[in-house]
């Protein structure tokens, strides 16, 4: 008791404010307690009532997120939201500024997007759920913005998440519906969405009788009967082999083949600088199943520089002397890559090799592939693209100056015999002659009269404001019968064709008139290319 007395009286001397002054002193310091408290508290409230999901910017479920996100009916309300113009966003809530009188210009097409701003959080009803979504920014160790999605829903079931997960995938599929997604590694070597571009149709690839239908028939086997290679034991992979002439088709029938499939692109280079195998084998590692992996001019990999340029001259065997001294041709430049043979292999079919892809290799230069890289289990199929046939070349005429309203519908063929006259939608010559050859040489004679009166102009090609109109399908037939009747056989590829028609794309009839003067060009051109190579080649001798 006489403690408690004296420590009563010391503190009845001390000051008033000197005991206020401790007051506040003993608030301050527990304040941060009990914010510490309050937080955790709030914490727990919200992890007991929120089922929380978090999607990161570099993984395509973001993009689901974002897809699904555009279709809901509330955000038609938002009045809070971020605009952007890049491409990879045009397939989410897209506006266009164009107006339907106007003249679109490179700079007014671009669609526009709305993004959820940053940090903003949005209340959502889905399925009787209340989701709070919010898009957080923050920065990559290499100075980026990083961005990513907050999904919390007022639920306690946490099952909730795969519905939502099926939901907004089938959202994205609906958003890239008719389209192909091409991914490109970051600065973090992971992939991403680089671009996505309308399929290309199977039918505008023109390749010898066969082909196109033979390599996607296979790649539909393959990807049909996984079960089949599991219980063989047989690693679950294809990989085909893409050689020949440049411009032959190869990239493009990747492309189509990929719409068709419904299946990504996912770009590698092997020629890229800074890359080793096990940069190469991480790339290979993080594809995901049920993809297209492409890799473009492999030969390049293991070498300088392999030319790209065919040379013409008077028969096939010189052509193909000159595209083998073209292969070996060493150039002054060198690749910054650092993959091996072995490194590649590895990646291919080695024991942590990645199954449940396809993989489409293309070269221009066949002899230069070590055959260790060829066989069977690395490239199971090897396809030879040749130059354009004339049968090709005519059915290329065809479909390039077939009606836009035809080529909406597979079309039967035709046959010359036959006397229906079927016009586009366009408006020009009224009177047609019911026999194919008579309206084609009355065609080339009317365009041969009009090239006389032409003022002497020094351009190459033809303008696009020269246009012959209402032309038959079954003369456009015949057009193009007269066009591959004026194209060496096996001399000229068919990117080169399609270059000649796109400086004709409205004048069919000049094309056919002017095939021969362009032949006569090309060689004369490719022989000059050659004889400077030749020149060349023998002062690196010296």
């Amino acid at each position: 008791m006489g403690l408690l007395h004296f420590c009563y009286d010391l503190i009845t001397t001390i000051p008033r404010p000197l005991i206020d002054y401790g007051k506040v002193v003993l608030i301050a310091s527990l304040s941060p307690s009990f914010h510490v408290l309050f937080d955790s508290l709030i914490s727990f409230i919200f992890n007991i009532l929120f089922v929380n999901a978090l999607f990161e910017g570099r993984d395509e479920s973001y993009e689901w997120v974002l897809s699904w996100l555009s279709e809901q009916p509330a955000w038609n309300n938002v009045r809070d939201f971020e605009v952007s113009t890049w491409s990879t966003h045009s397939t989410r809530t897209s506006i266009s500024l164009v107006d339907d009188d106007c003249v679109e210009s490179a700079t007014a097409s671009r669609k526009v997007s709305l993004l959820p701003s940053v940090y903003s959080t949005y209340r959502i009803w889905w399925g009787g759920t209340l989701l709070l979504v919010t898009r957080r920014q923050g920065q990559t160790v290499w100075g980026g913005k990083e961005h990513s999605l907050q999904v919390r829903a007022l639920t306690f079931k946490s099952g909730f998440i795969t519905p939502f997960l099926k939901d907004a995938r089938d959202a994205f599929i609906r958003a890239r519906d008719n389209k192909t997604s091409i991914y490109a590694l970051d600065r973090q070597d992971e992939w991403h969405i680089l671009s996505a571009y309308d399929k290309r149709s199977l039918s505008s690839i023109v390749l010898d009788p066969g082909t196109k239908e033979l390599l996607l028939d296979d790649a539909k086997d393959f990807l049909a009967n996984k079960d089949w290679y599991r219980r063989r034991g047989i690693p679950f992979r294809r990989g085909y082999l893409l050689y020949g002439s440049p411009g032959s088709g190869k990239t493009s029938l990747i492309h189509a083949i990929a719409g068709e499939m419904n299946l990504n692109l996912y770009p590698i280079s092997l020629s890229k600088s800074g890359l080793d195998d096990n940069t190469l084998a991480d790339m290979f590692m993080s594809l995901p199943d049920n993809c297209i992996a492409v890799m473009e001019d492999i030969d390049v990999a293991f070498s300088q520089v392999a030319a790209r340029e065919g040379v013409a001259s008077g028969t096939e065997n010189e052509l193909d002397d000159v595209r083998s001294k073209d292969c070996t041709k060493k150039d002054e430049a060198t690749s910054g890559s650092r993959i091996t043979l072995s490194g590649l292999l590895n990646v291919l079919d080695g024991v942590g090799a990645k199954e449940g892809r396809i993989i489409f290799a293309t070269t221009n230069c066949y002899h230069k592939l070590d055959p260790a890289l060829t066989r069977p289990g690395r490239m199971d199929l090897h396809i030879e693209f040749k130059n354009a046939s004339r049968e090709q070349a005519s059915t290329f005429f065809r479909e390039f100056y077939m009606p836009s309203s035809n080529l909406l519908t597979k079309q039967p063929e035709i046959d010359h015999d036959d006397k229906a006259s079927i016009a586009s939608g366009d408006s020009g010559y009224d009177s047609f002659s019911n026999d194919a050859d008579d309206e084609v040489e009355r065609l080339l004679s009317i365009s041969s009269t009009q090239r006389e009166a032409v003022s002497d102009i020094p351009v190459r090609g033809t303008v696009h404001t020269e246009r012959v109109t209402g032309i038959s399908i079954p003369v456009l037939s015949e057009l193009g019968q007269r066009f591959s009747e004026g194209i060496p056989e096996r001399e000229f590829s068919m990117a080169e064709l399609q270059g000649y028609l796109m400086m004709r794309k409205t004048n069919p009839v000049e094309a056919v008139l002017n095939i021969k003067e362009w032949v006569t060009q090309k060689r004369q051109n490719k022989l000059c290319k050659a004889g400077a190579n030749e020149k060349e080649e023998r002062g690196w001798q010296q």
